[in-house]
């Protein structure tokens, strides 16, 4: 997130959970214009969550240094930049996102290539300014994919319960009805 995605977004961020604020972009002109009279990433402000300040503006122009774009453009790619970062947190494979790119981009094949090199950035961030405590931290493919650690903070469920298998729900509760359909319960939906 930059100044304004924070201010916008910070509501939907539940207590405890991760923010990837694209430090590069925490500028004082940037958060002046969110209305922030100081850094919102120095201040405390944001203690209740996992904030991880990545200078993805940075590194994107670090990756795409030798594409010959413009400062407009390889900032265009930081987007790109993100998304490789995503997609390696969550072990996802990027030749999907790659052909994506080329086609969006298929009547600018300089700003294509330009993109997937972002993405790649992104995806395996290698340059010595990149000290996020996020790079090398892989997380679980799916919810529905537990990993060991997750598997082991499940509570037990009993064998009547329905939906014991279930490895995202953390409920024990019985089934309850509703006038529309059965429902177990709000986490799992089963």
């Amino acid at each position: 997130m930059n100044p304004a995605a924070l201010k916008t977004n910070l509501s939907d961020v539940k207590p405890g959970g991760i923010i990837i604020a694209n430090s590069g972009a925490f500028t004082d002109n940037n958060l002046a214009k969110a209305s922030y009279a100081v850094n919102p990433l120095t201040d405390g402000s944001l203690g209740n969550y996992r904030v991880y300040q990545i200078d993805i503006s940075g590194l994107t122009a670090h990756a795409l240094k030798d594409s010959g774009l413009s400062k407009k453009d390889v900032g265009r790619c930081k987007n790109y930049y993100a998304l490789g970062l995503m997609l390696s947190l969550y072990s996802r494979p990027l030749e999907k996102e790659e052909e994506d790119i080329r086609q969006k981009f298929a009547k600018k094949p300089q700003l294509a290539e330009a993109n997937v090199l972002a993405l790649r950035a992104g995806y395996t961030p290698t340059p010595p300014r990149c000290s996020s405590p996020l790079i090398g931290c892989v997380l679980p493919k799916s919810p529905r994919e537990p990993t060991a650690a997750l598997r082991a903070t499940m509570r037990p469920r009993s064998a009547s319960s329905p939906h014991r298998n279930s490895p995202v729900c953390r409920c024990s509760s019985a089934p309850t009805r509703s006038r529309r359909r059965q429902t177990s319960c709000t986490s799992c939906r089963r």
